[in-house]
């Protein structure tokens, strides 16, 4: 997969969770790799990984934080390396414009990209790794790539929706980018139904946006529900594993079964990857 580079920042704007004026930018830089600048008017630039990230229980989301800033809901920013979308700076507010998912920043950051004859830098873990739930059967495993094969991610998951079924699905990235995009469409989803939506449009009364911007499976039948949670938990694996390096993406075998962002982000604090980062199209050293 070859990189993608910005040709000048990208602003989106909009509401965030609360209904107030949000803002994230994304620039292009010469450095390698993600990076998260805090400050606005200083030079301090983070490597966006694992380690500055965090997983909020009472929200469920993951966020960025340094010295009392965070930015948050940062696995719907991150898919986007998985377009080889490489070289960029994020700033903006704390709470960034919340859309459910990444296509409405994918939508606007395409047609301002280059690709450039450079390909994208992977790594893969030494051995396999898994976070366990409390509660049986649920789970993040994580296995590493066979040497002889090529670089890429496998993501197979596993859902199961009290009332609504069970699905699972075995994708591979980087792949085609429309089923990519169709991932990157997929709204969070809206459950238990009738608890988080009667809160959702409350809080729309005082202007939040989440009454649209969330998917909420009351609208469709079991089955198009199923299909967009499955793509939406697709889309927060792509978010949680960019997190394991700031400069390459990850190889190997991801297995999530009716996982979340805890284990995404739990898995990365003690997992051991392979050195240096792997280049895509050669055998790993």
């Amino acid at each position: 997969m070859k990189k993608l580079r910005l040709k000048k920042p990208v602003t989106i704007t909009g509401l965030d969770c609360f209904g107030r004026k949000a803002w994230l930018t994304l620039s292009p830089t010469d450095e390698p790799g993600w990076h998260w600048k805090p400050y606005l008017g200083h030079n301090l630039l983070l490597p966006i990984d694992w380690r500055i990230a965090k997983y909020s229980k009472l929200f469920r989301f993951l966020y960025l934080h340094h010295e009392g800033l965070k930015l948050r809901i940062i696995e719907h920013v991150l898919p986007l390396r998985f377009t080889g979308l490489d070289g960029v700076i994020v700033t903006g507010s704390g709470w960034p414009p919340y859309h459910g998912r990444c296509w409405d920043l994918w939508d606007v950051v395409k047609p301002k990209t280059l690709e450039i004859d450079e390909n994208v830098s992977w790594i893969t873990p030494t051995r396999k790794y898994e976070w366990g739930y409390s509660v049986s059967g649920r789970s993040v495993t994580l296995c590493p790539i066979r040497f002889e094969s090529m670089p890429n991610l496998q993501v197979r998951v596993e859902i199961n929706y009290p009332g609504l079924g069970e699905k699972n699905a075995h994708l591979v990235f980087p792949g085609d980018l429309e089923v990519l995009e169709e991932i990157f469409r997929a709204r969070a989803q809206g459950w238990p139904p009738k608890r988080r939506y009667a809160f959702c449009w409350l809080a729309s009364l005082f202007g939040s946006p989440m009454i649209n911007t969330v998917c909420w499976p009351q609208k469709y039948s079991k089955a198009q529900a199923l299909q967009k949670f499955l793509f939406h938990r697709v889309q927060d694996i792509l978010g949680g594993t960019a997190l394991s390096h700031h400069s390459a993406l990850m190889a190997g075998t991801i297995m999530s079964c009716r996982g979340g962002h805890e284990a995404d982000l739990g898995l990365l604090s003690f997992c051991k990857f392979r050195s240096p980062v792997l280049v895509p199209e050669k055998i790993f050293v």
